[in-house]
């Protein structure tokens, strides 16, 4: 929309686009003020007369972004600019200026500004030292803290348990010096003095110079989830059989405190060899494992189990598989129940 007006604003001519937009009949065109609030949004016409009134007072040009009012009496944003034209005497004779349609690009701004306070994550900005520049509204109320108004840092003790504070900080440090992603589970305390787990993840924002000048990230609460896995690593040791996991192949990644005890602490075992069973009941012990494998089944047998001080004892043993994605036998879960 272009526009050319009187020193004061008041309109000199509007071209098409101009009239059609505002629902102006030509011959009205003098009734029409280019900053008057029977145009400009209530909410704009404030900064846009006092962009024009700068421009008056210093002869200069001018700029500003505004909702103006269609002939349907619905707001559109414009990007308004004006040039001054001068008389013999170096004085504002007209202005001539034009109107930019950006509703669209403003709209998206403006959706873009909603998105961090409507995602159900803890959204925030921090600087390469921590400091919290920015925290959207399940920051501020699980913190407590506004960020604009208090100074917090996301890797310090007012916020970071202790137990977890060393842990975050390495993080932080680490992923500086690489310039890269970082992750940290760790327990951050809200405004009531509570703590809740979360997974913390940020990605860094770079200067000019390509250097980490701060990081844009997440917390997610897995506070839940994160006492289910504590009551899972507890849950084993509860057992009074002895239990296990291993590989695809039966050497043991994991076994709690009755294994131990009874197998020794050698961290090599494999449940389905000499080590362990008893030599006569080594060829079943395999065959039987051999079969459950290609089978991908579970696997019951009893069997002659060496203890720690050489003895065997007879046990009860039952091992189930799990899979990876491409329907392989990736690990056993089992355990080992004492006969005798």
């Amino acid at each position: 929309m272009i526009w050319k007006t009187d020193p004061t604003g008041k309109a000199i001519n509007l071209n098409k686009n101009f009239l059609d937009y505002a629902g102006v009949a030509e011959d009205k065109i003098d009734t029409i003020n280019v900053f008057s609030q029977a145009l400009i949004h209530p909410e704009d016409f404030k900064r846009s007369s006092e962009a024009f009134k700068n421009a008056m007072k210093d002869n200069k040009q001018f700029e500003v972004t505004r909702r103006i009012k269609g002939f349907d009496g619905n707001f559109k944003w414009f990007l308004t600019r004006g040039t001054p034209m001068f008389d013999s005497k170096n004085k504002i004779q007209f202005w001539c200026g034009s109107c930019t349609d950006i509703d669209k690009v403003e709209n998206f701004k403006l959706q873009l500004q909603t998105l961090p306070e409507v995602l159900p994550v803890m959204l925030w900005k921090i600087n390469a030292e921590g400091d919290v520049l920015f925290g959207n509204k399940k920051f501020k109320e699980f913190s407590g803290v506004d960020p604009a108004k208090t100074t917090l840092n996301l890797f310090s003790a007012d916020i970071v348990h202790y137990e977890d504070a060393d842990k975050s900080r390495t993080v932080l440090v680490q992923a500086l010096k690489k310039k890269s992603d970082f992750e940290v589970t760790r327990r951050l305390k809200g405004a009531n003095g509570s703590y809740t787990w979360f997974l913390t993840r940020g990605a860094p924002e770079y200067n000019a110079d390509g250097d980490v000048c701060g990081y844009f990230g997440t917390c997610t609460d897995i506070h839940v989830s994160k006492a289910v896995q504590d009551e899972l690593l507890v849950l084993p040791e509860c057992y009074p059989q002895m239990v296990w996991k291993s590989d695809a192949k039966g050497n043991v990644l994991f076994s709690n405190k009755k294994f131990t005890q009874y197998a020794g602490e050698d961290k090599k075992i494999n449940v389905f060899s000499e080590m362990i069973v008893h030599p006569e009941d080594l060829r079943g012990n395999r065959d039987a494992f051999a079969r459950a494998t290609k089978e991908k089944n579970t696997l019951e047998m009893r069997r002659r189990l060496k203890a720690v001080d050489g003895s065997y004892k007879v046990h009860f043993s039952k091992a189930a598989p799990t899979f990876n994605e491409k329907g392989e036998i990736e690990s056993w879960y089992g355990s080992d129940t004492v006969m005798e």
